[in-house]
């Protein structure tokens, strides 16, 4: 394949978005190479998963069957203002695992809420756009507050909560993670991220 192929090819691939399961920095030990060193002594592999899937029904149910569903369908990205929160540190007790409600673990959150912000550019008037300071404590009292199954519910309830507070965001970004996880290998974090329209929630 010469060159300009290749590259139409790759401009061709879209890009999935939406909901998606993340699992980040998972480390094992394997024996796969060409050299036979690779294969006798072996390497530390690390691997990163993003599965895209509609997880807006197990977000309302709070039920792990519903986690894997059917092909969501097209959205379109949404492109413009938007308010960025990173890293929201929390203690929670959500899992479907008795130790986990009972001694709860670390949650981190992201957001992105996307919004016009060209009046509170101008103004400099805080009244002409939403405080961060709001949005952190819509987050705390969801991750620190009822246990729920699934991250799915808890981030369904943050953006639920976000659209249906802030009529002026057209959409949000939620992105749930727990750090500690018990599985039998060395992780960065296991999490979702859904994005949910304003014109989209009941």
């Amino acid at each position: 394949m010469n060159l300009y192929n290749k590259l139409k090819r790759q401009s061709e691939r879209v890009l999935p978005i939406g909901d998606k399961l993340v699992l980040r920095g998972l480390r094992f030990h394997g024996f796969h190479g060409v050299h036979p060193e690779e294969n006798k002594l072996g390497q530390k592999f690390v691997v990163d998963v993003d599965a895209w899937l509609d997880l807006h029904k197990a977000g309302q149910t709070d039920n792990l069957v519903d986690t894997i569903s059917e092909q969501m369908g097209e959205r379109v990205l949404p492109i413009g203002d938007k308010l960025v929160l990173r890293g929201l540190r929390f203690h929670g007790f959500h899992g479907v695992h008795p130790e986990e409600n009972k001694l709860g673990q670390k949650f981190v959150v992201d957001v992105d809420a996307w919004l016009d912000l060209r009046i509170a550019g101008q103004t400099d008037n805080l009244v002409d756009t939403i405080s961060y300071t709001e949005i952190y404590r819509l987050v705390k009292e969801i991750v620190e507050g009822p246990p729920q199954n699934l991250l799915e519910s808890v981030a369904h309830r943050i953006a639920s909560s976000a659209l249906s507070k802030y009529p002026q965001v057209s959409a949000v970004r939620v992105e749930v993670k727990k750090p500690n996880v018990a599985v039998h290998s060395t992780i960065d974090y296991l999490g979702v991220e859904i994005l949910r329209y304003q014109s989209h929630e009941e």
